[in-house]
């Protein structure tokens, strides 16, 4: 038998699934990895995959692969109002947060504008989801997102 006093104990709850964004080509890029601790929030940088593209349509996955089919949309954010330029220049900063409480927020902001979206996707107890849209999609058609790398990282150098 043990004995003593137990003088300080700290519980952590973990998020038990991979959240990530489609891009062009249909890869998934992991934005919070799953069993990450709770409440947590991580930043991807993106940018257009087409010249002169004004919208993004952010589509919100979850699951363990790059490419599976038993990966599950989430939801779509979609960013309007970017200015035009050559595809790969504007900067798109999304933001995946979670709540201690398991409610995710996901954000995209253009930092040449400063215009922002979000929408908000709470689980419920037998792990569905119901999506909550803070803002109106834009209904017109929106280009894919291209993950834009630093340039150590695109020559294969880690920082």
């Amino acid at each position: 038998m043990l004995g003593g006093v137990l003088r300080e104990i700290l519980l952590l709850d973990s998020f038990p699934f991979t959240l990530g964004v489609r891009i062009k080509g249909d890869e998934i890029i992991p934005v919070i990895e799953r069993n990450t601790y709770i409440p947590t929030k991580k930043f991807v940088v993106f940018s257009t995959s087409e010249d002169n593209q004004t919208a993004v349509e952010i589509e919100i996955w979850t699951g363990m692969d790059e490419k599976s089919p038993d990966n599950r949309k989430l939801g779509t954010l979609c960013l309007d109002g970017i200015p035009p330029a050559p595809r790969g220049v504007p900067q798109i900063e999304v933001g995946f947060g979670i709540h201690a409480d398991g409610i995710l927020i996901v954000s995209a902001h253009d930092k040449a504008t400063g215009r922002e979206k979000q929408i908000s996707i709470e689980f419920g107890v037998r792990g569905g989801y119901v999506p909550t849209i803070d803002e109106e999609i834009a209904k017109r058609p929106a280009g894919k997102l291209e993950i834009a790398l630093p340039s150590d990282e695109k020559e294969g150098k880690s920082k």
